[in-house]
């Protein structure tokens, strides 16, 4: 996440220093997919929390997701904004899914506590 956000905030720099002035119009578009990469950085820990839930069927779901969003948004922003519509999709596919993820671990893990709590050994007794 760090090096995404350092490659961000330095892009402008670097992008004409390493290829040159005639790659400066990159540099927006390098941005948006620094952003995107560091919202995929923290999405893989958390799906990789629902394996152990025994919620793979989630996992594939959410890589379904994904990629029709991604298609979805390129399809929509690629001919409108040309490459930089590409790198906004996979900034709001990573967002989007982002989102749906963080809702399917919270509710996995709620039904994972619950029933825990009814499998429990230890009642209480009055």
């Amino acid at each position: 996440i760090l090096a995404a956000g350092g490659l961000a905030l330095a892009a402008g720099v670097v992008v004409p220093l390493l290829w040159g002035g005639k790659y400066a119009a990159s540099v927006p578009a390098l941005r948006w997919l620094c952003l995107a990469y560091a919202f995929n950085v923290l999405l893989n820990p958390l799906t990789l929390v629902l394996y152990p839930l025994k919620r793979e069927g989630a996992v594939v779901a959410l890589n379904a997701a994904n990629l029709a969003v991604s298609i979805l948004a390129g399809y929509w922003l690629v001919g409108r904004f040309g490459a930089m519509g590409a790198a906004y999709s996979m900034a709001v596919a990573k967002i989007a899914i982002m989102g749906a993820s963080v809702v399917v671990l919270v509710w996995a893990l709620r039904r994972e506590t619950t029933t825990e709590i009814q499998n429990s050994k230890f009642k209480i007794q009055n």
